[in-house]
């Protein structure tokens, strides 16, 4: 597990949260719900992140991969 979401090496969400390129990443429908504007829309996704997993929900992700 990394600290920051977009530290993790295959992660999509410094093309999500920052607008980054990266040809192997395609935006997801729900994306454009987040807000009218690109800028509004990496502001919404990156508040999404903001908080921290209680260790019991890290535990269940980490049995499930």
């Amino acid at each position: 597990m990394v600290e920051r979401a977009e530290d993790h090496r295959w992660s999509s969400h410094s093309v999500n949260a920052f607008g980054q390129s990266d040809v192997l990443v395609s935006r997801h429908g729900c994306h454009g719900a987040l807000g009218r504007t690109q800028a509004l829309r990496r502001a919404a996704y990156r508040a999404m992140f903001q908080g921290h997993l209680a260790g019991e929900t890290i535990d269940i992700l980490r049995e499930a991969t």
